[in-house]
């Protein structure tokens, strides 16, 4: 795992998020909306993916995460990239994406 810390009250950094979208509302609902979507359709390819494409998933989500300010999944993406057999890194991401689409539910509240 990174050895960099982060807050983790949040699973989503939002002054990282404000600032990414240069604070604008509108685009920070949208690309949270499609990281949902994004983060849910990876969680059910990893179950049933091989090694290779598992790496494959976890870097497109990787990168996605750490620009949204969602660094602890991005950083369990960045672990199942190099360790694509480790079902303990599949599980973790499936308990993250459950914290990001509760945090996003709740910001659009």
């Amino acid at each position: 795992m990174s050895t960099t810390k982060h807050d983790t009250a949040s699973p989503i950094d939002r002054e990282h998020l404000n600032r990414a979208t240069l604070g604008d509302r509108d685009l920070q609902r949208e690309l949270l909306a499609m990281f949902q979507t994004q983060i849910a359709e990876a969680r059910l390819r990893l179950a049933a993916a091989d090694a290779t494409e598992r790496g494959q998933i976890a870097h497109a989500v990787k990168g996605a995460a750490r620009g949204l300010g969602a660094f602890e999944i991005g950083d369990c993406a960045a672990g199942i990239e190099r360790q694509p057999a480790e079902d303990t890194l599949i599980g973790r991401f499936g308990v993250l994406a459950d914290r990001i689409d509760a945090a996003i539910r709740s910001m659009s509240d």
